[in-house]
């Protein structure tokens, strides 16, 4: 399985390029996008796994056997979606990968939101998690093509920080607000974030291309 950008075996430049300062890669416009991307991802993908059995248990109704089975098929397919994306990536451009997959997560993340029965809600978080599988990889391959080689490292140490806070702030926010508006807002608030994160790529894409 190989995650390489899609110019990745392009000829390299001769010798090495020196790596910029910090607070250099801090003042390019692409790098807090990719700040933004990571922790709208992260928190995306936390979130679905922390609070959806809870969305489907207590607030429709739906058995602990059942929604355990659902939450369980996220992660299995979020798992299958790397190792699926990751055997794609081998064979054609990573950027040709990110939009259909946001855009995907967007759908599935709606009807976890919208879905009229509990099944519709399990089949959205399954197609939220096989989307899933190949964003942080993406992104991470794509990073020197935003930036450029010498503020990759970088931007990938920023990125790796802002996924790890999205991680935790996201699903604790989200947590705050299902205590006090009920918990059927965690699919409305997922489905936001992968639109928000659809908007941070398509600023990105604009950039790269």
């Amino acid at each position: 399985m190989r995650w390489l950008g899609p110019r990745a075996g392009d000829t390299p430049e001769p010798g090495a390029t020196p790596p910029a300062r910090l607070f250099r890669t801090l003042g390019l416009a692409p790098a807090w996008l990719g700040i933004a991307a990571f922790f709208l991802y992260n928190g995306l993908e936390a979130s679905a796994g922390a609070w959806s059995y809870s969305l489907f248990t207590q607030a429709r109704g739906v058995s602990a056997r059942s929604a355990g089975a659902w939450v369980s098929g996220y992660w299995a397919s979020l798992t299958l979606g790397r190792v699926l994306f990751g055997w794609i990536a081998g064979r054609t451009a990573v950027e040709t990968l990110l939009r259909p997959c946001i855009v995907g997560m967007a759908i599935g993340a709606g009807l976890l939101a919208f879905g009229s029965s509990g099944a519709l809600g399990g089949a959205g978080l399954a197609l939220l998690g096989l989307c899933c599988g190949p964003i942080y990889p993406s992104l991470i391959a794509t990073t020197r093509l935003r930036v450029g080689a010498a503020h990759a490292a970088n931007a990938v140490g920023f990125q790796v920080a802002a996924a790890a806070l999205g991680q935790s702030i996201i699903p604790a926010v989200l947590g705050v607000l299902a205590a006090r508006v009920g918990l059927e807002v965690i699919g409305p608030a997922l489905l936001a974030a992968a639109l928000a994160l659809l908007a941070a790529h398509e600023r990105l894409a604009a950039r790269t291309a």
